[in-house]
Order: C-alpha cells, then sequence, then structure tokens
C-alpha cells in the first residue's frame, strides 16, 4: 500500500465515522488497524518499556554475535 492509497483509505474511514490509523507490518507494509483499545494500549506501553529498558542496557553493544 502506498503513503496516497493509506491517506485515501485513512480518509474514506473518517468520512464513514471510523477512525484507523496505519501501522507498518512487519514485512515493511503498511497496514490499516482500528484504533487500540485502552488495555490494548496499556500492553503496547509496557512492552515498548521493556523493549527500552533493554535497548538501554546494551549502550550500543551488540545484543549477541548474530547482531556484529
Amino acid at each position: 500500500m502506498t503513503k496516497g492509497e493509506a491517506r485515501k483509505l485513512r480518509k474514506q474511514a473518517r468520512a464513514e465515522g471510523r477512525t484507523f490509523n496505519v501501522e507498518r507490518r512487519v514485512d515493511g507494509g503498511l497496514e490499516m488497524v482500528a484504533e487500540r483499545t485502552p488495555a490494548e494500549e496499556r500492553r503496547h506501553a509496557r512492552s515498548m518499556h521493556r523493549w527500552a529498558v533493554r535497548y538501554e542496557s546494551l549502550n550500543g553493544a551488540p545484543e549477541g554475535d548474530w547482531d556484529r
């Protein structure tokens, strides 16, 4: 999906009264997803915090031999 297509879908969703976000998939593409629920938002915040703590603890070092 191109940026233009994502914009068009988001605009269409807004016109229909729905709220959608565009998020990047693991394979690098874009995907239209519904807004997160409060529970999903908390889970996301916790996972991002865990990632940030782990990233900061590395202090620029590679995670392992595969990351060199």
